[in-house]
């Protein structure tokens, strides 16, 4: 057998027609192959994988050993044994019976389609998707410690992921007849009636072609992928969390526990979201959504039409012509159309998407949801009409909380006691009258509590926490930072000499419980956390709480501010 070594140079190595053991050594290295750069998609990212193709002169049974350096190593044609050794490494079995072995290092493992077996070590990309889908080879994968990405076809496949978070894509389109893909105990394989087995897979994506299939993955927990193309197909998800699309065909879906996302695609279909807040999509067809355990959505923002759902009835015609049974579903998405969206007698959240929608919340304590607008809102509950952020003018009634966008909102209360929460963005949230609960979220935010004794939060950023008069209610700021955030009053609303456009002077203020000048109009008590008004200073109006802040906080004069 001739021996070819290389040096600690970058060396290419070219093997003979016969039989040879290639050695490499320190240096970036290339042994019979040609590059060519392929692309796929991959759980919806684009990947680009050098592919190492063998030169046709490489003949016979060859043993290649890396060494040290990021080598390029094909064993041509033959029953070879390609070794990474150390660092990041490209591995090509080519054509014959190959044990391909990574070593060390990050690398990418190219299959062919005759029986090949792969073992490595590290971080190591296996690319055999692009040539399974081509040729059913019965091949064997060992994924070693690292976390992998294995790509398996119509063969008979032994797939063992090994130690590390391993990813396995079976894709089994080319396979025309019902197919079965089994993990219902972790402590036995799966198995796919095709007669590929895997084990030590912590996540697996499978797509299959147009039979009547089963799929049961409930032996997965850290969710699954699943797209079972045409066929009336039953598909059971995990513990985690699963996308489990039917496609067409009536479909029978169950994401069992874990937060799902369930699309039925076309065709009537059952979809039970099992334990878990869950997204169902029942697509065209006469669907039954049933969310199961959780907080459970319907989604209709793929309608080609106006929705029409009603929870109270618990039906929707779904703007394709067909009309789905909803069981235990607590949120809907509407689409891009005029939508009706009507609740129930529970609390409901009602997100009517693009379009002039009407939201009728009915009984309970329901909200109106504007988090997938692509602009800022104006929600009035006072008047009922909403502009949503999409070119619509929305309805609103018997709405009790709104959630906004992350822009910035404007979002007013009614006469009740309603919830209003900002975004991400610098949002202005006004109660109104009633007791109410003003969350800004992140983003400097404004927040007017009106009439009432509301609960103001003002999330991250320098919010502005604002009282128009002195006799609206005492309201309790649950997060005032003296860093960022401002207490801001009306000189006319509150009178005592207070002039506007500036902080309050130094002589205003005073840490207790009461006034002890004519000057002090402002009183934070650290004890009890209260925060006073005292007109006078000298107690002949009586001081009056406006609101109730942390205790202990380091408050002082520069910290209010005096608006017009």
């Amino acid at each position: 057998m001739p021996y070819i070594p290389g040096s600690n140079q970058n060396d290419y190595l070219q093997g003979t027609a016969g039989d040879d053991l290639i050695e490499t050594f320190a240096g970036n290295d290339t042994v019979n192959v040609a590059i060519t750069i392929r692309e796929f998609v991959a759980n919806g990212q684009l990947i680009r994988v050098p592919i190492y193709e063998p030169d046709d002169d490489g003949s016979g049974n060859d043993t290649i050993w890396g060494g040290i350096g990021s080598d390029a190593l094909s064993g041509g044609i033959g029953n070879d044994s390609v070794n990474g050794e150390a660092d990041n490494d490209t591995l090509w079995g080519g054509i014959g019976n190959d044990t391909v072995n990574g070593g060390d290092g990050n690398d990418i493992i190219n299959a062919h389609q005759e029986y090949v077996v792969f073992r490595y070590e590290g971080q190591d990309y296996l690319d055999s998707y692009l040539v399974f889908d081509e040729d059913p080879g019965d091949d064997f994968f060992y994924g070693g410690n690292g976390d992998d990405f294995i790509y398996a076809g119509n063969g008979r496949d032994y797939i063992d992921g090994g130690a590390g978070l391993d990813v396995l894509y079976l894709n089994t389109t080319a396979y025309t007849s019902n197919l079965t893909v089994s993990f219902t105990n972790a402590a036995n394989p799966g198995t796919v009636s095709t007669g590929t087995q895997f084990t030590g897979i912590e996540y697996i994506s499978v797509t299959t072609g147009n039979g009547h299939d089963t799929i049961n993955l409930s032996a997965f927990v850290t969710g699954t992928e699943v797209n079972s193309g045409a066929g009336n197909d039953l598909i059971t998800g995990g513990t985690g969390g699963d996308y489990l699309y039917g496609d067409a065909g009536n479909d029978t879906i169950n994401g069992g526990d874990g937060n799902d996302s369930l699309n039925g695609g076309s065709g009537n279909d059952s979809l039970d979201g099992g334990a878990g807040n869950d997204t169902l999509i029942g697509g065209a067809g006469n669907d039954t959504l049933n969310g199961g355990s959780g907080i459970d959505t319907a989604s209709y923002q793929t309608a080609t039409a106006a929705v029409n759902v009603n929870f109270s009835t618990g039906t929707a015609t779904d703007g394709q012509g067909g009309t789905d049974t909803l069981i235990s579903i607590e949120r809907v998405i509407g689409s891009k159309f005029n939508d009706t969206l009507i609740g129930g007698v529970g609390n409901d959240s009602l997100n009517g998407g693009a379009g002039n929608d009407t939201l009728n919340g009915g009984t309970g304590n329901d909200t109106a949801s504007y988090q997938n607008a692509t602009a800022a809102v104006n929600v009035n509950l006072s008047t009922g009409i909403t502009t949503d952020g999409q070119g619509g003018t929305d309805t609103l009634i018997s709405i009790e909380r709104v959630i906004g966008s992350k822009f910035n909102d404007t979002l007013i209360g009614g006469s009740g006691n309603e919830t209003l929460e900002g975004g991400s963005g610098n949002d202005t949230l006004n109660g109104g009258s009633g007791n109410d609960i003003l969350i800004g979220n992140s983003g400097n935010d404004s927040l007017i509590g009106g009439t009432g004794n509301d609960t103001l939060t003002g999330g991250t950023g320098a919010d502005r926490f604002i009282f128009n008069s002195l006799t609206q209610g005492i309201d309790n700021i649950t997060d005032f930072n003296v860093v960022d955030d401002t207490i801001a009053v009306s000189a006319v609303g509150f009178g005592g000499g207070l002039v506007a456009g500036a902080a309050i002077a130094a002589s205003q203020f005073v840490l207790g419980t009461a006034a002890t000048t004519s000057n002090h109009r402002f009183i934070y008590d650290q004890t009890s956390g209260a925060l006073f008004f005292d007109q006078d200073g000298t107690g002949v109006s009586a001081q009056v709480q406006i609101a109730t802040l942390n205790i202990g906080l380091a408050l002082t004069n520069a910290d209010i501010f005096v608006n017009a």
